[in-house]
């Protein structure tokens, strides 16, 4: 069975980001 392509708004493969809340975005660094 063949994956259909990878959507933009789809979580990439192996990499799994939630959606932004409504609130100030943690600093990263």
């Amino acid at each position: 069975m063949n994956l259909p392509a990878p959507n933009p708004e789809a979580p990439r493969e192996g990499v799994v980001v939630p959606p932004v809340p409504d609130q100030e975005p943690e600093p990263d660094n």
